[in-house]
């Protein structure tokens, strides 16, 4: 009786706002299944046949210029063009801040970019990835970028892909997109693995050999042109570290207690 007449009172703003041509019981079951928090918004299901894409999505690939400053996306296309030299069309779109959808005409030119990886512009670093479906743009965290990678300080008779294989796993992962060498009597092992950005970069490995010696591999990072000494992080340098600033911030606060600490003789 009570939802009854109070619908009634409310009957004009109901049906503005479900549906004019309802009637008062249907209104009344809306408004119970509101009051309850039933009438919530539908989800709707999206169909395979209405996604349609612009493109060949296999010959996309997502990337961010990782820099403080909002790029020209002309400007950084006609770079890139000069850099990568792609034999077929490649169409260059801003999908958000220094965040861009590259597409190419042939799975060729695709290749070379990401094998080549790192790219860098004007010392920043570009994080190149595989398009994604069913990925909103502001999802991606390109935390993780693929380079190339030589040990040295192995025998001779290590240097082989086995070793490679097995050594990728403990500096990163062995990427999809980068072939090992065949540096066999070599001076070193070259490998491109994916590195994860938010860790530390390993710069040397612990060995066992056969013999059961203990040997250090070094891990040179090719293409590295964007490094901090203080936390060994990627993509960004000293004078930017929010490791160091707060370390240094901590030592002011150290000192400056110290300072007003009285000493008794």
């Amino acid at each position: 009786m009570f939802l009854s007449s109070l619908l009634s009172s409310l009957l004009p703003c109901l049906q503005s706002h479900f549906s004019l041509t309802a009637t008062k019981e249907e209104l009344l079951q809306r408004f119970s299944n509101l009051l309850k928090g039933e009438d919530k918004e539908e989800n709707i299901p999206m169909q395979s046949e209405i996604v349609v894409p612009s493109c060949n999505l296999s010959l996309c690939m997502i990337e961010k210029l990782l820099s403080r400053i909002s790029i020209n996306a002309g400007g950084l296309k006609a770079a890139l063009t000069k850099a990568w030299c792609p034999e077929g069309l490649m169409e260059f779109i801003e999908v958000g801040k220094n965040v861009f959808l590259v597409t190419f005409e042939n799975e060729h030119d695709k290749r070379q970019v990401l094998g080549g990886s790192p790219w860098t512009f004007s010392r920043d670093l570009f994080v190149i990835d595989h398009f994604q479906p069913n990925q909103p743009v502001e999802k991606w965290t390109f935390s993780q970028c693929d380079f190339w990678v030589q040990l040295y300080g192995l025998p001779l008779e290590y240097l082989a892909n086995s070793t490679a294989k097995k050594l990728a796993n403990k500096t990163g992962s062995l990427s999809s997109i980068g072939a090992l060498e065949d540096t066999k009597w070599a001076k070193f092992i070259r490998i491109s693995i994916r590195v994860d950005m938010t860790n530390v970069l390993v710069e040397s490995l612990l060995i066992t050999l056969l013999n059961g010696s203990l040997v250090e591999v070094q891990v040179k990072y090719e293409c590295l042109t964007c490094y901090c000494v203080f936390c060994g992080c990627i993509n960004h340098e000293l004078q930017e570290c929010p490791q160091r600033e707060k370390m240094e911030s901590k030592m002011l606060r150290i000192g400056s207690i110290r300072d007003g600490v009285g000493y008794l003789d």
